[in-house]
């Protein structure tokens, strides 16, 4: 049995089939996907479908998020948005509940999956115990997580603030906190910031992290971090990596 994680798919379900032919992935196999299944691509209810048909399993990322807010008015549909084919499907009710029960944190053996990244200052122990907290709260009212704005009470902000570090980070400040607003390449990086992964004084566990989210970070391994957002949905390549020897699969991506 071998277990892949894979990349940002974005509704790329015709790259995904590729990328698992040319692995030859099989029954006994566990697929990974580091979220943002959906968006932006062609076609998302197929990768939702497939996921779920093959017991894939996946992290939340910010465009599910997005597809989350939706479905609970609130959130207005942005002009990129390729949400319809979800939004129109038979089986909604059906999607939204398997969504809402992705984690934020998934550790498959010592290895840590993420979609965006953690905090510099979190310890594994502490990054498991908020992630449960956001789970816990997506799954008894979404609602306060899923808005854009702050929600009131101190306890909900620092949840709400967490998923957004879950689902968005990339850069640090000098103070050490998080900056999402930055989407360029490492070349390209301001002399202020810093990748989450570079501000981190020591490994966040034993294992690797394995984190997508960044697309102009395109694959990048440095240390135990593992960044697979190749940019498959604006048309470079959809990546996988193999955790039991590292090895990297990569398919072109199915323009359209």
């Amino acid at each position: 049995m071998s277990t892949y994680v894979v990349g940002d798919i974005q509704g790329c379900d015709e790259a995904l089939g590729r990328l698992l032919a040319a692995v030859d992935f099989g029954p006994a196999d566990r697929l990974v996907a580091v979220g943002d299944l959906v968006n932006r691509g062609p076609a998302n209810l197929a990768v939702l479908r497939r996921m779920r048909a093959m017991d894939g399993e996946s992290v939340l990322g910010n465009h599910d998020l997005h597809l989350l807010a939706r479905l609970w008015d609130l959130a207005q549909a942005k002009p990129s948005d390729t949400l319809e084919d979800v939004l129109e499907a038979t089986e909604l009710d059906t999607l939204q509940a398997w969504l809402l029960h992705r984690p934020v944190l998934l550790e498959v053996g010592t290895d840590v999956v993420v979609h965006a990244g953690l905090h510099p200052r979190w310890t594994l122990e502490e990054a498991r115990q908020r992630a449960r907290a956001v789970e816990a709260q997506l799954r008894h009212d979404p609602t306060p997580l899923l808005s854009r704005e702050a929600p009131e009470g101190d306890r909900l902000r620092e949840v709400w603030a967490d998923l957004a570090i879950f689902t968005r980070i990339r850069t640090v400040d000098p103070t050490g906190q998080p900056d999402p607003s930055f989407t360029g390449s490492l070349d390209e990086l301001p002399s202020d910031r810093r990748p989450w992964f570079r501000a981190r004084s020591e490994p966040a566990g034993p294992g690797r992290v394995l984190f997508g989210h960044w697309s102009a970070l395109g694959y990048h391994r440095e240390g135990p971090y593992v960044g697979l957002d190749s940019g498959c949905v604006w048309g470079r390549s959809l990546t996988a990596f193999r955790l039991e020897d590292e090895a990297v699969f990569q398919v072109a991506a199915h323009r359209v």
